[in-house]
């Protein structure tokens, strides 16, 4: 397993939380974003943090000036062919949700990557914003954990960095994935029938060539990444609401 560390916190939220890096931003009872994301993964065994705060963890690496970068330290660092990935700033994750994860991907798929039905988010974090793309089977928004094939996508790190850059915008990706595919999701956004899972997948599989799969989970943790000052105030109650009904 993967922790990504290095992400920088924004000017707004390191005036909030008087810290450089978002894995150590303080949630509750003193534990940071990394702590808490360790201590869920380790129920699996001892994550590796690739980039943060140095000796911020027992297991770490340095990181690299982007996400790509990063990426492509873990995927040459990691032991064995199949490990999972999973950026810091979550949160409300949890052990069931990562569980969930790893049970619906299928082996033989170089990369597999999560998508959260938008409806199951709304209901677990009200309000907050967040990318989503209408497709034939739903409303979906994407997560920030994925299954990797490391020696099948380390040959596909420079087209990752570009679909990286535009994931915060779906009409973005598509135009890396080809014309036709920019087209169907601008018309999903007026008929969502036109654009479906499978479509996608088929597209991104050919653009990587590799074998991709959205998996599909109600897991909305996965898909609640720490952004913003607004976003923070949400995490901080959700986690004062859930340590509530726990006690």
């Amino acid at each position: 397993m993967v922790i990504l560390a290095g992400g920088r916190c924004s000017e707004e939220m390191k005036a909030l939380t008087g810290r450089d890096f978002r894995a150590d931003i303080p949630l509750l009872n003193g534990e940071t974003c990394l702590a808490r994301t360790r201590r869920v993964l380790s129920k699996f065994g001892e994550p590796l943090v690739i980039g943060g705060r140095e000796g911020c963890a027992p297991r770490q690496a340095p990181g690299g000036e982007s996400f790509v970068e990063s990426f492509a330290a873990a995927n040459a660092l990691v032991r064995g062919r199949r490990y999972l990935l999973v950026t810091v700033d979550l949160p409300l994750l949890t052990e069931s949700a990562v569980s969930d994860f790893v049970s619906r991907c299928d082996p033989d798929i170089a990369l597999s990557y999560p998508i959260v039905p938008a409806a199951e988010c709304e209901a677990q974090l009200p309000g907050m914003k967040r990318t989503t793309l209408k497709l034939r089977e739903g409303h979906f928004t994407g997560g920030n954990i994925a299954m990797i094939d490391a020696p099948a996508v380390q040959e596909a790190t420079a087209i990752l960095q570009r679909a990286y850059a535009a994931r915060k915008s779906p009409v973005a990706l598509a135009g890396i994935v080809g014309l036709d595919t920019l087209f169907r999701v601008l018309l999903s956004k007026l008929v969502p029938m036109t654009l479906s899972v499978a479509y996608l997948e088929k597209r991104v599989g050919k653009m990587l060539t590799i074998p991709v799969r959205a998996v599909v989970t109600h897991s909305a943790e996965i898909g609640a990444d720490l952004d913003s000052a607004d976003q923070y105030q949400v995490f901080l109650r959700a986690l004062e609401k859930r340590e509530g009904s726990e006690n």
